[in-house]
């Protein structure tokens, strides 16, 4: 059964009405619908790989700071002696540093899958580029392995383990076990706290004012973020310029109409979600990344901030869960799942019968995020004086 279209201007609903899952989720979900009994028997029966590092190399011993007592808290002040040092050029390499010095690869580690259910995984490594997540924009992504195959998932993926303090044994926080849950709580703090971006723009306005040149761009960078405000963006998204051009020009071109429109650099993001919204005509079919099967694009989940530019999600379409070109009917969630399933656009490919202004989409945002496409921490917007006052909040400080 499609899903109902939702309208793009109104109110976002709460999280939980959608189960965000990336590309690899999804494709995990289809090797193991497709594996045999026997194959997934002897997978699950394999013993767990536990963590063996300590993680005693962390940036500022971070993950000492973490403790039950206060998570959320404590996970905050871990991220803030991981990366306060950072300039805003190393804050991706300064993440990659941290995971390189705390985590021993391979360890066993369980995610989540978009029927609701869990699986577990080898996790074998890390690369830049994660695709997709519950956090707006590029990052981490975790190699895993699963039966023969090996994909990549984002850190939000992962089931977390630190999700119910009360229950955490006290020697299993001191252990070498409990390190990947503690780096992926550090990662979930920073993905949290930061907005998508176009890195060029905005990191010419950081070195102009960082070395004193010139305040031209922030002035401009500013009108926009005042225009976004009186306008209110986030329910009265303006239009993608020149969009019935689009199949005439390049990517370029085309992500120079949706990157230098009225849109503040904070609000990327929304662009993005613009673009899609104007372009599509549901329902239409995709290809999942990683090799896997066509699933049916229903809807766009409505875009949603907190008080005009703190973004929650990426951009995610609702789809069917059916995955193969069978024809078969879609499957069935578990019983304790209400929520719709959303897959990330980053976790999805152009398919033969996929529209053509969906294709220039998916091609667009793939070279956006391959060249200009980054998560900046919201502490460094209020360095360079990019948020209007009445949103400034010291907790966004790493």
């Amino acid at each position: 059964m499609m899903a109902t279209v939702v309208s793009d201007q109104g109110a976002a609903p709460p999280n939980d009405e959608y189960l965000l899952c990336s590309g690899g989720q999804f494709r995990l979900m289809e090797i193991r619908d497709a594996a045999t009994a026997k194959a997934k028997k002897k997978w699950d029966a394999a013993p767990t790989i536990p963590h063996e590092g300590e993680g005693g190399d962390c940036p500022g011993d971070a993950l000492m700071d973490i403790s039950k007592n206060n998570v959320t808290m404590t996970a905050r002040l871990a991220a803030r002696d991981w990366l306060s040092d950072c300039e805003l050029s190393q804050e991706h390499p300064g993440l990659h540093y941290g995971i390189e010095e705390c985590l021993e690869f391979p360890f066993t580690a369980d995610v989540w899958l978009p029927d609701d259910t869990t699986l577990k995984v080898k996790v074998v490594g890390f690369i830049e580029g994660e695709d997709g997540s519950e956090r707006p924009g590029t990052g981490i992504g975790f190699k895993v392995k699963y039966l023969d195959q090996e994909l990549l998932v984002p850190t939000d993926a992962f089931v977390n383990e630190l999700a119910n303090p009360s229950q955490l044994d006290d020697d299993w926080m001191k252990s070498a076990e409990s390190v990947p849950a503690k780096v992926f709580a550090i990662l979930r703090v920073f993905y949290s706290g930061s907005i998508l971006t176009n890195i060029r723009e905005f990191g010419d306005i950081w070195c102009d004012m960082r070395y004193d040149v010139t305040y031209e761009g922030q002035k401009k960078e500013k009108r926009k973020v005042y225009q976004a405000m009186k306008k209110d963006y986030v329910t009265n998204p303006p239009k993608i310029k020149k969009v019935k051009s689009f199949p005439k020009v390049d990517t370029s071109e085309r992500l120079w109409n949706v990157l230098y429109s009225p849109y503040p650099l904070m609000q990327t993001s929304l662009a993005f979600h613009t673009y899609l919204a104007t372009v599509a005509k549901f329902p239409f079919d995709v290809k999942v990344k990683y090799g896997g099967g066509v699933v049916t694009a229903t809807g766009l989940v409505p875009y949603k901030a907190n008080k005009y530019f703190q973004e929650s999600r990426g951009v995610y379409m609702t789809v069917d869960l059916h995955s193969d070109s069978s024809g078969e009917p879609p499957r069935k969630k578990a019983k304790n799942c209400t929520a719709q399933v959303a897959v990330s656009v980053h976790g999805v490919e152009a398919w033969y019968s996929t529209p053509d202004p969906i294709k220039r989409y998916l091609e667009d945002v793939d070279k956006f995020m391959e060249s200009l496409g980054i998560c900046a921490n919201k502490w460094r917007f209020v360095q360079c004086d990019l948020l209007p006052k009445n949103m400034y909040s010291g907790d966004w400080e790493i």
